[in-house]
């Protein structure tokens, strides 16, 4: 049985719905919903809830169920009293860092008494950390038939957004512009998988998104804006494919 906490960009999610797949048992406990939420809510269990009832609803989830995996998609908030458990009731902790809860942050002593450190980012440097690729849900995104110079761009900033739409103006791209990421999430998946380029911010965060790897395996020709000025060009391709077992066992081991 597989516990996940606090999931981030719905990886708990997604890999519970694969191992659901395989027969296996396995959720998310979130104490606040977020946009993702909703469209995966057959695997989270939602309680928005203060933080001293929270740490109570988890311990009942622990001893409930006594998980084989809990998994931890934040490093701030619940590894200060799992680490310890997890000796006590001999569950394997896996701690994934996905970047923004450690970024320009030092990481926790803690963290590196869990049985297994794992990162989907470039922000961390520690060799303790085994790199992995986050994982992309291939029912929503996949190749799909493409309208001709379409582009898409999710934007935070104003003068982010004048600087896309006058690359896409000189281009002759038609632009659709999403204001932040709060759109619902199956619609989101059908403009990507339509549009024939994605156009990547690198305002907020100096690495790619998960929406990066998400256009990808949608079949876009992904525009980094660091390079917003150089020629269109085709970029590598690759299809998402389901988490397999072998993936989730070199995960925890």
């Amino acid at each position: 049985m597989h516990l996940h906490i606090h999931d981030c960009s719905a990886v708990g999610a997604i890999i519970s719905k694969r191992l659901i797949q395989q027969n296996d048992s396995s959720f998310v406990l979130q104490r606040m919903p977020y946009f993702l939420t909703d469209y995966y809510k057959d695997y989270y269990r939602v309680y928005p809830v203060t933080v001293q009832v929270w740490m109570f609803i988890v311990l009942y989830y622990l001893f409930r169920y006594k998980p084989k995996y809990v998994w931890l998609h934040s490093a701030l908030t619940e590894s200060w009293f799992i680490i310890p458990l997890s000796k006590l009731f001999r569950f394997h902790v896996i701690y994934w860092s996905h970047g923004s809860d450690l970024r320009h942050k030092q990481i926790p002593k803690r963290l590196f008494f869990c049985n297994s450190l794992i990162k989907s980012t470039n922000s961390i440097q520690s060799r303790k950390f085994k790199q992995v690729n986050v994982p992309i849900d291939p029912d929503l995104f996949y190749p799909d038939l493409k309208i001709k110079n379409s582009a898409l761009h999710i934007s935070y900033y104003q003068e982010q957004t004048e600087k896309v739409m006058e690359y896409c103006k000189q281009q002759k791209l038609t632009l659709q512009i999403i204001y932040g990421p709060y759109i619902e999430h199956a619609k989101f998946a059908q403009i990507l998988r339509q549009s024939e380029y994605y156009i990547e911010s690198k305002d907020l965060y100096p690495e790619r998104s998960k929406i990066y790897y998400e256009a990808k395996a949608s079949g876009c020709k992904v525009i980094e804006e660091n390079t917003i000025n150089e020629t269109l060009s085709d970029a590598n391709l690759f299809q998402a494919r389901p988490l397999s077992m072998a993936d989730l066992t070199n995960v925890v081991v």
